[in-house]
């Protein structure tokens, strides 16, 4: 069985768009918390969602964002998070549902129907500010690369420097905003270098061409919906397709598409990593 992993920046985008075509300017109604471990930061009553409509679904690298002017729901989705209408097939019923009812984290009833942050494994967060933004700020959260992409850029010639390895700067949301796991392995395939390089080695030039490779890959696997390798579904319930795109993430034996040469698996940081000797060598 494969390892699960958190969906990132594309597949979180094409829940963004597939949510903004179903609840774009809705009007709420009630916020029910089922499972309070899921609220974290709460600066406003939930309650002061009722009557106000959603003015957009935003993005911010994995975040999701609920905008209803005064208050905003940033959503985290961590592993196995999905936001679903209730009545949707994936969502448990009957005895089920109740053995379950602490994965119905919670619910949001609109005049579209009521729709439900189920959650199996119960990583997932939900936290109420009045300013999305400012409370990424806060937190060091790098510009997202697609929504202000000279910006992020920028970021990233000066952030992703220091003695780590290149692949964990690029899993640094406080350096490359919405990058994981997949689309680091595949940007720095693209780019021709070793995962275990040293961010301080490579130079201006080196840094723009990678950054400019994870836009790339990242802006081809949303046109195609995004990776599946384990849990992530659309809301329409189908997988992305983008895995099949993949030149070196979860390959590991098999022949590099470029060289053809086996394809190789370490950890770096604690995480598996994905590359081709031949093609990326140090």
């Amino acid at each position: 069985m494969e390892k699960k992993r958190m969906p990132e920046l594309p597949e979180v985008e094409t829940i963004r768009r597939d949510l903004e075509e179903c609840l774009q300017g809705a009007e709420f109604r009630e916020l029910r918390i089922a499972d309070p471990s899921v609220l974290r930061e709460r600066q406003v009553d939930p309650a002061t969602i009722a009557g106000r409509s959603l003015r957009a679904v935003r993005r911010r690298g994995k975040y999701l964002v609920l905008d209803v002017g005064a208050t905003q729901l940033v959503i985290h989705l961590r592993m196995t998070g999905r936001i679903l209408p209730a009545g949707h097939a994936a969502l448990p019923v009957g005895a089920e549902a109740v053995r379950r009812r602490q994965q119905f984290r919670f619910r949001l009833a609109t005049d579209r129907g009521e729709w439900i942050f189920f959650d199996t494994r119960r990583f997932g967060t939900l936290d109420l500010v009045q300013d999305a933004d400012a409370w990424f700020d806060e937190r060091g959260l790098a510009p997202d690369p697609l929504l202000d992409q000279a910006a992020a850029r920028q970021w990233f010639l000066v952030h992703a420097a220091g003695g780590r390895a290149i692949k964990t700067v690029l899993l640094d949301q406080q350096v490359a905003c919405g990058v994981g796991n997949i689309y680091a392995d595949e940007a720095l395939f693209r780019t021709r270098l070793h995962p275990e390089t040293a961010a301080d080695v490579l130079d201006y030039a080196q840094r723009g061409a990678l950054f400019s490779a994870a836009v790339q890959v990242m802006k081809e696997a949303i046109a195609r919906r995004g990776t599946t390798t384990s849990d992530y579904l659309d809301l329409n319930g189908n997988p992305g397709v983008f895995r099949r795109y993949l030149n070196v993430y979860r390959r590991a034996g098999l022949n590099c598409r470029v060289c053809g040469q086996p394809i190789q698996r370490i950890v770096v940081s604690g995480r598996g990593t994905h590359y081709c000797p031949t093609c990326q060598a140090m």
